[in-house]
């Protein structure tokens, strides 16, 4: 017997069929997966031309993640039980839990080697995380009930949100559809008792968290309180008892899942430990918590709002993270969907996670974090490395793009026959025009001949272009100093400073007595920076050597003076 998890408004969809789990073939997955791929090629078309030279928005984040993906794949065939310790940041030790890790990226990590590789895997990336997260939202609207052309606005809305555009440099937060699809898997898999799909349900949350904790930490927050909904609703229902697999399938997916976080947990709590900086300050997450007017702010490049909102944005301590508009399409339809969707219960449960979540984002800045956000910080594990409250407006979208959905559902429902494509087309282009913005993208600069032969480990100055060199690094992955992320650990502030007056006698000792092979001027990237005369200073008495190539100065620091 199979217990029957479905609501009393929600009929079968054809006989046989579990009440509640509507029919999805292999073929409206396959067009859901076309639609979602078309839609995120479309909206990156200035990046097409260009997925070898350019990256999307900037040269900060983009770079940092192009690294870590090449590097999670370099570690996973050099060093797989140290895939923390990276060359960047050298001779520091965890430094990939500086920042989201991204390690679900690993496997894509041994395509290709170099910076051009790198780079032409974190566009495609970048485009395929859109896809993903269309395809995601659109299965788990199908399965809570929705039709195809409803759910299609799902897709939409959850992909395409205006304030998604605002992080569109940076992957870990693009990288968001494993959540809807492994809801979808678990909600469809406990319905059909199918342990197959409770289990792959599981795994894909598991690929979802080992992308990061910035979003994986909610989520698994989020599955724990549905797991006590879940358990409590069998307790209280007089049904016959769930078929034997599916619970040994999810209690085995469920430990997949909690010992695989657990154990990429462990380098975060070691950092912890060994920098201090790591953990978030009270004063650092309230200047990056969203400011109320924050929801009434469009990202600057959107086509629709960004100019309309500009006023609000403008007043923005941080406009990069706390434009957090969601949409009016989006709202007004999932006003439709709380109010006239089939399924009430559904409704009301989407409403509290938008709504909870929504509060969550503004962090410290409503009645100083009391009604949610102060109690995770300092009671929740993992909340005070998180620097940002204003991405959990990730879990807010899903939520609306759901409700919004079963708000289409209404209105479709009710222009039955003649004109109903029509609507489902006009609803689906309103939804998505006010998401999508003007795409600006940037060249990389391309790495000088033979950096990779020079001794390591290296500095490169100027020290403010880090992420320009860790992405370089990927043609040997040679040690460096350098590095950029969340963080600025005391050992790394500390080589910045003594760096500026590189050559000098204290500077030279310095960094031959923590070990650096080579200090490698970039003639063009250090002009108009602090470290704009370094290659032109005398060595006259330094016990070193130096080089000058047309783009670069040498130093090696080897200590017998000797070219």
């Amino acid at each position: 017997m199979v217990l029957d998890l479905s609501t009393a408004t929600d009929p079968p969809s054809t006989p046989g069929e579990p009440a509640g789990s509507p029919a999805i073939s292999g073929k409206e997955v396959l067009l859901a997966a076309a639609v979602g791929l078309l839609l995120a090629v479309a909206t990156n078309i200035p990046l097409l031309p260009h997925l070898s030279t350019h990256v999307p928005i900037g040269l900060s984040d983009p770079l940092l993640q192009a690294w870590q993906v090449a590097w999670n794949g370099h570690a996973l065939l050099h060093q797989p039980a140290h895939p923390f310790d990276t060359n960047a940041f050298w001779p520091l030790k965890d430094t990939l839990a500086f920042s989201d890790a991204l390690l679900g990226y690993a496997p894509l990590g041994l395509i290709g080697s170099g910076v051009t590789a790198a780079i032409v895997r974190y566009d495609l990336l970048h485009i395929l995380s859109s896809a993903l997260a269309y395809v995601g939202a659109y299965l788990l609207a199908r399965e809570l009930g929705v039709r195809p052309w409803a759910a299609a606005m799902a897709g939409v809305a959850f992909a395409y949100a205006p304030w998604r555009f605002s992080q569109a440099n940076h992957l870990n937060i693009l990288s968001s559809g494993g959540i809807p699809l492994s809801l979808f898997l678990l909600v469809r898999g406990a319905k059909r008792g199918r342990p197959w799909q409770v289990f792959t349900g599981f795994l894909v949350a598991t690929w979802q968290v080992s992308l990061g904790f910035v979003l994986g930490l909610p989520f698994l927050y989020l599955l724990a309180g549905l797991g006590v909904l879940f358990g409590v609703r069998l307790v209280r229902r007089p049904r016959p008892s769930i078929r034997r697999s599916v619970v040994i399938a999810g209690a085995v997916g469920a430990a997949v899942l909690v010992s695989t976080s657990a154990l990429l947990a462990l380098p975060y709590a070691r950092s912890a430990d060994l920098y201090p900086e790591a953990t978030r300050t009270v004063a650092e997450v309230e200047f990056f918590s969203t400011p109320k007017r924050g929801f009434l702010a469009a990202p600057d490049g959107n086509l629709v709002w960004g100019a309309l909102t500009r006023p609000m944005r403008d007043r923005l301590p941080w406009p990069n993270e706390q434009t957090t508009f969601p949409g009016v399409a989006i709202a007004a339809l999932a006003a439709v969907g709380v109010v006239r969707g089939r399924h009430r219960a559904v409704a009301l449960g989407l409403t509290v996670v938008a709504a909870g979540t929504a509060v969550l984002c503004l962090g410290f800045h409503l009645v100083n974090g009391v009604l949610g956000y102060r109690v995770l910080y300092e009671y929740m594990p993992g909340w005070d490395r998180i620097r940002v409250p204003g991405r959990l407006m990730v879990f807010t979208t899903l939520a609306l793009a759901l409700l919004a959905s079963m708000g289409a559902d209404h209105l479709l429902q009710r222009r039955r026959g003649s004109g109903g494509g029509a609507l489902a087309a006009a609803l689906a282009g309103l939804v998505l025009i006010e998401g999508v913005g003007i795409l600006d993208v940037r060249r990389i600069p391309e790495p000088p001949a033979d950096l990779d032969r020079l001794e390591a480990p290296r500095l490169h100055l100027p020290m403010s272009a880090p992420n320009v060199f860790m992405l370089w690094s990927t043609e040997d992955f040679a040690p460096i100093v350098n590095g950029h992320s969340g963080i600025v650990p005391e050992q790394v502030q500390r080589a910045i400073e003594v760096s500026v007056t590189f050559p000098d006698a204290a500077s030279v000792t310095y960094f031959r007595d923590v070990g650096v092979g080579t200090v490698v001027w970039h003639r063009a990237l250090a002009e108009g920076t602090l470290w704009a005369a370094a290659g032109e200073r005398p060595v006259d008495g330094l016990d070193l050597c130096r080089r000058v190539t047309a783009e670069l100065v040498i130093f090696e620091l080897g200590g017998d003076g000797a070219c």
